[in-house]
């Protein structure tokens, strides 16, 4: 038996393992729905890099393209708006607002959980990048390049 055949029997058994909890795969649906959304890779990837204000993510996403959709298009301060209130409502992010200062400042920033799932799916990020290299069917997001700002 060679190499491949092995991984792939031991893929095999993971897969059997799982496949008969249905909790295993209401979980990996509810992951799909909460990571859903056009503009959350980029988001995610801004916020792994510490807090930020609501113009520093704007900013931030529309000046490096990390994690855009798509290099041509711009997050438009509504959609990120929307987005944010939808990754904060999955849990995913916090909102913080600072009512000290003047004018009132909110900080957004990853929870606990995002940073623990963030870094739980690097493998499956590898695995689907891969695929996809091989198929000939990758998206582009690796090849995004940084916007004068």
């Amino acid at each position: 038996m060679n190499e491949h055949s092995n991984d792939r029997r031991n893929d095999q058994q993971v897969l059997v393992s799982a496949e008969g909890s249905t909790s295993y795969w209401h979980g990996l649906h509810e992951l799909t729905r909460v990571l859903d959304g056009e503009w959350i890779p980029a988001i995610l990837a801004t916020l792994a890099r510490g807090p930020r204000h609501f113009t520093e993510i704007l900013t931030e996403i529309q000046c490096t393209g990390t994690g855009q959709p798509d290099p041509k298009r711009r997050l438009h301060d509504s959609i990120l708006g929307r987005t944010l209130r939808r990754m904060e409502e999955n849990g995913l992010i916090t909102r913080d607002e600072l009512t000290a200062t003047f004018p009132k400042s909110t900080v957004y920033e990853l929870t606990t959980w995002a940073t623990m799932l963030l870094s739980g799916l690097i493998p499956a990020v590898y695995c689907t990048t891969e695929i996809r290299t091989r198929i000939g069917t990758s998206t582009g997001y690796m090849t995004a390049t940084a916007r004068a700002c």
